[in-house]
C-alpha cells in the first residue's frame, strides 16, 4: 500500500465536515492527529485493511475510512458513533 506518512491537507466535501478547511492530518507510522487553527486535536490509530485505512480516533466515537486515489490524494468518509457525516478529500502536504 501507498506510504501515508506525512502532513495532509483535508478538505470537506460534503456535511458538516466541509467547514474543516485549514485542518491538517498529520501521520507517523500507525498514530496521527489533526491540526486545525493552531489546535492539535483527534488523535488516532490507524488500521490498514486490503486497500483502505481506518482511522480510529481514541475516543472512540469518530472513524475516518479513507482510501488512496494516487500517491498524493486519499478520499474518505467521516463517521461518528457509526453515522455517516460526510466525505472529505487529503493532499499530501510537500
Amino acid at each position: 500500500m501507498n506510504n501515508r506518512d506525512g502532513k495532509w491537507r483535508v478538505k470537506g466535501k460534503s456535511g458538516p465536515v466541509r467547514f474543516l478547511w485549514g485542518n491538517i492530518k498529520h501521520i507517523k507510522g500507525k498514530i496521527g492527529f489533526n491540526r486545525w487553527v493552531g489546535i492539535k486535536w483527534g488523535l488516532f490509530e490507524i488500521q490498514e485493511g486490503k486497500d483502505f485505512y481506518k482511522f480510529i480516533y481514541l475516543n472512540g466515537k469518530i472513524v475516518d475510512d479513507v482510501y488512496f486515489v494516487n500517491d498524493n490524494t486519499l478520499q474518505g468518509k467521516f463517521f461518528l458513533n457509526g453515522e455517516f457525516i460526510g466525505k472529505f478529500t487529503m493532499e499530501r502536504i510537500k
